[in-house]
């Protein structure tokens, strides 16, 4: 099984190397390796060949016009696809992954202490929900993006560029439509009442998740054929083991009561972001399809896990933030390569220099054995 996992573990190592070594640009050159690895892969991930058969579909004889009113896609991931034809849809995998790294590097750079550099790198490495979901979930990780430059527009009070990344996001996938609620969150009175009732809030997304949430599950299931997927798996998607949950509401709590240490408004309100991204996690529990939505919220744990321990100066209490933290990560990990839904698309790590790519390249797919 840890066969499986080599890949992740030899990147981690790479991307690592700079920052043992005290290499004046550390953080660059990981970024960099991470996109090297990802820039050049081919098939890996759940999503990997359906986009690209979509990207050969757009340059088939099949008019384009019929394609992109036929079909459910997003209209801009398609266009953006369109762009990208005379370059090759290798080109269009090694752009996104570009401009998914550097804004991940912005995050890093920008909000996280240089000496926790590393560990918000080893947070996104190991998060599965984060890079290696990344990989595969090519639209709605443009969306989390555009969603970054969105934020920053609106740290800066640029209300209407924050709408426009926002709007972006939203012409690649959907989802990203709650997006456009963010601008109306960043208000210190907004920001003071969500940390006031926190608790409440928390309290009643628990409620509706295990009461309301099931039924709806239910009834969207008749009426929506197209998510069924979603709604055949609500028990894998639950939490499998008692301490994973209780380790969850550990950080949970230590991150909410990190709230005291934090006046800078930007940060406070990354913090809080992560904080309604638990209570988007408890609905998703019972409602697989809502998990979309955590898109947006978990990965700003790369800035506030390296937060808690730059602002808690309590040694025994960053101890036990740092082992309660990468024991859900690493239990998280070991069980997204023991799952049947992700272990054959990601078990294996091959570049699009290698023969199945080349042979697929060339409209020839070889059949596994």
């Amino acid at each position: 099984m840890f066969k499986n996992m080599i890949f992740v573990l030899e990147i981690a190592f790479l991307a690592l190397l700079p920052f043992l070594f005290r290499i004046k640009y550390r953080l660059e050159l990981s970024c960099l390796i991470l996109f090297v690895f990802l820039a050049l892969r081919f098939d890996y991930g759940n999503d990997y060949i359906n986009y690209s058969k979509l990207f050969y579909q757009l340059i088939s004889e099949t008019p384009v016009d019929e394609i992109i009113f036929d079909t459910q896609m997003e209209k801009g991931f398609l266009w953006l696809n369109i762009l990208f034809i005379p370059f090759g849809f290798f080109a269009l995998v090694a752009c996104l992954t570009g401009f998914n790294i550097y804004s991940i590097y912005f995050l890093i750079k920008k909000y996280v202490e240089e000496k926790y550099h590393w560990y918000a790198l080893l947070i996104y490495i190991f998060t599965f929900q984060l890079m290696l979901i990344h990989a595969s979930a090519l639209r709605q990780t443009l969306a989390f993006n555009f969603e970054i430059w969105a934020i920053y527009w609106i740290f800066r009070r640029k209300i209407l560029w924050s709408y426009i990344f926002f709007l972006l996001a939203i012409q690649v996938h959907r989802s990203a439509v709650i997006l456009l609620l963010l601008p109306l969150l960043y208000n210190k009175t907004v920001m003071t009442l969500i940390v006031r009732f926190y608790p409440i809030i928390l309290a009643g997304t628990f409620v509706v998740g295990l009461y309301i949430v099931p039924l709806l599950s239910k009834y969207v299931a008749k009426i929506s054929p197209r998510y069924a997927f979603y709604f055949e798996q609500i028990e894998a998607g639950q939490v499998s083991s008692g301490l994973g949950l209780l380790g969850m509401m550990i950080i949970l709590g230590m991150l909410y009561w990190l709230l005291k240490y934090v006046s800078e408004m930007e940060l406070r309100f990354l913090l809080i972001l992560n904080l309604l991204g638990f209570c988007v996690t408890l609905l998703a529990i019972q409602m697989l399809i809502l998990s979309r939505f955590m898109f947006y919220f978990e990965p700003f744990a790369i800035v506030t896990y390296p937060l808690f321990l730059s602002r808690i100066k309590n040694r025994l209490v960053r101890i036990g933030f740092l082992g309660v933290t990468s024991f859900i990560i690493s239990y998280s990990f070991y069980n997204f390569f023991q799952s049947e839904v992700w272990i054959d698309k990601f078990g294996r790590y091959q570049t699009i220099f290698s023969e199945k790519a080349l042979d697929y390249r060339e409209g020839i797919m070889i059949s596994e054995e």
